[in-house]
């Protein structure tokens, strides 16, 4: 790759694709319009989406180890995340040694390993930036580990609790960086029969951690009291025929539905006409899906490990404990009183009026200036 430029190294395990235009977009989305040339570097496979691209970014891409040795079953994920670090460490010396980068950024602690090694080979300055508390407790396990993120030149993290749980555990004020939404495609259409539409919505992957089969427990209980009621989950992965085969034994499966949603503007039409936006994460960062559901106006119910309760305050209701029946009970309060279901949208639309991707691009290219011009 030919670099005669100052540039910045991102490196992630995500990129938006045709299949999952959201995917890596925190990533991604804010070196739009920078003045900085951005490399991103990445094992992502797929066709890449390129409409968050401009003419300053560029990518490259190395293999993902995929050892599978059935001798070594429970070993097979550790080994391949070293094998990863490895394949990231030569990609990056291949590429990037003969003219170093200003800034590497590690997005995630898959891709740590290599990138901090790099970054100390180079030595060149370099941000973690952390996603959620699954990353904390991946740190915690490995002390060696530990003392390298310490060592870091900056840590990142997206809501105010991932923040609170970086200075307790490892000593050090992180700084506040949160997902963002794109104006120009999240906003709320002038409908004034949204509540009516009687529509739960949520978005998100169909793994383990979003707990979707508690969300469609909770349905089963609204429908037998809301009949007109659905429910549209949008997304897909390893348990979406699991997620259907629920739905047909609680005999709601022609109430709950799986729309084939693959872009931004898609999915903010759904949000549009939907009554109510319900995310029952059992782990999360802070996702950028609630933002963008706040943006069109839409009312949100949402775990605590969601990490969102900045954002969603007055705008919805945060659940401490989720079950079927915490779940029942907040779409009950909410969908039995019009009246505060349109001070919520009202407060939806404020509370995320600062976290566009323009503010939030601001924010990161001024604590890059800073990194890079001072020791911090």
């Amino acid at each position: 790759m030919d670099l005669k430029q100052d540039y910045l190294l991102k490196i992630t395990t995500s990129m938006p694709t045709q299949a999952s235009p959201g995917t890596g977009l925190v990533c991604l989305r804010p070196s739009i319009g920078s003045k900085i040339k951005t490399v991103i570097c990445t094992p992502a496979q797929g066709d890449i989406n390129h409409k968050h691209f401009d003419k300053n970014m560029s990518f490259v891409r190395f293999n993902a180890s995929k050892l599978n040795i059935k001798a070594l079953s429970k070993l097979n994920k550790r080994l391949n995340q070293i094998i990863d670090n490895i394949l990231l460490f030569y990609t990056c010396i291949t590429n990037f040694k003969d003219h170093k980068p200003k800034l590497i950024i590690c997005y995630g602690v898959l891709n740590f390993l290599g990138s901090y090694f790099f970054s100390r080979f180079l030595s060149t300055k370099l941000i973690l930036s952390l996603h959620n508390s699954t990353d904390i407790e991946k740190i915690k396990k490995l002390t060696f580990l530990k003392k390298l993120v310490i060592k870091c030149d900056g840590v990142w993290v997206c809501s105010y609790e991932l923040s609170n749980q970086v200075m307790h555990e490892f000593g050090i004020e992180p700084f506040y960086r949160p997902t963002g939404f794109d104006p120009e495609e999240f906003y709320p259409l002038n409908d004034s029969n949204r509540h009516s539409k009687m529509k739960l919505i949520s978005v998100g992957s169909f793994k383990w951690k979003k707990n979707f089969k508690t969300l469609i427990s909770a349905f089963k209980l609204l429908s037998d009291k809301l009949p007109d009621l659905t429910l549209s989950l949008i997304g897909g992965g390893e348990l979406e025929s699991d997620l259907r085969q629920q739905a047909v034994e609680l005999n709601i499966s022609k109430k709950v539905k799986f729309p084939v949603v693959l872009s931004q503007d898609k999915i903010a039409n759904e949000l549009n006409n939907s009554s109510l936006f319900v995310l029952p994460s059992l782990a999360e960062g802070r996702p950028k899906v609630v933002a963008e559901a706040l943006a069109t106006g839409l009312p949100c119910i949402v775990s605590d490990a969601c990490s969102c309760n900045d954002i969603v305050k007055n705008a919805g209701i945060s659940i401490k404990e989720v079950s079927p029946q915490t779940i029942f009970d907040a779409v009950m309060q909410i969908m039995n009183n019009p009246a505060s279901w349109e001070d919520l949208s009202r407060n939806a639309q404020l509370n995320i009026k600062s976290s566009s991707w323009k503010e939030i691009s601001y924010l990161e290219q001024q604590h890059i200036n800073n990194i890079i011009s001072k020791n911090i």
